[in-house]
């Protein structure tokens, strides 16, 4: 009798533990829906902002982007990916966005390479840069500016970006629906294995992520 109910109790915890990761893929399989379609539209936004001007940069746009969105669509949603290769996308991403924003906005950005290979879950560090872009590169600023610095860590990486603020947004939070997806793919994925530190100050807003990584096998 006693075996027998062991065996049913163990049976029901397991299946309640294949349940919750059922559930808990579905839920990160919504998030990720949520990603590309905000990213696709900001980036075709951009894009027509360029062709009202009818400025000569808009080709590159094109083509850009298209690899950008070749890599968003088809390669991040087998899983994790390579670290370089979200790192390579990254650069990538912010060249597109100093032909946009041009001379009016200050970028630097020095991503270091990391010590191995490792996997990431694809598109974290994407939502932080874009977030950053969309609020240190305000059309009523006078000296806009994004710093984007990434460092290799041992067993990890850690990503920290700073951005200019306007005045009349100090008190306005910044990130809105990205952030938030972002910190819950973190806790369902990373849940102990990432520091996430905000600051919101008045003219300055910084997130640093610090992230524990697995080696690519």
């Amino acid at each position: 009798m006693t075996f027998k109910f062991l065996k049913d109790w163990y049976s029901d915890q397991q299946s309640k533990t294949d349940l919750q990761k059922m559930q808990l893929q579905s839920e990160l399989k919504f998030l990720k829906t949520q990603i590309n379609p905000h990213f696709l539209f900001n980036s075709l936004n951009n894009l027509y902002a360029l062709t009202l001007i009818k400025s000569d940069l808009a080709p590159q746009v094109v083509l850009r982007l298209s690899d950008i969105l070749r890599y968003v669509i088809y390669e991040t949603s087998e899983g994790k990916v390579d670290l370089q290769k979200e790192l390579q996308h990254l650069n990538d991403f912010v060249s597109l966005e100093q032909m946009r924003v041009g001379d009016r906005v200050k970028v630097e950005i020095d991503l270091e390479e990391p010590s191995k290979d490792y996997l990431i879950e694809p598109m974290l560090f994407l939502t932080l840069i874009e977030n950053a872009f969309k609020h240190g590169a305000q059309s009523a600023m006078e000296e806009g500016w994004v710093k984007i610095t990434g460092k290799s860590l041992v067993g990890g990486y850690c990503l920290l970006i700073e951005n200019s603020k306007p005045i009349e947004y100090q008190t306005s939070p910044q990130g809105g629906i990205g952030l938030e997806n972002l910190k819950k793919r973190l806790n369902y994925i990373y849940l102990g294995a990432h520091e996430l530190t905000i600051t919101n100050e008045e003219r300055h807003y910084s997130v640093k992520l610090n992230i524990e990584l697995n080696h690519a096998e």
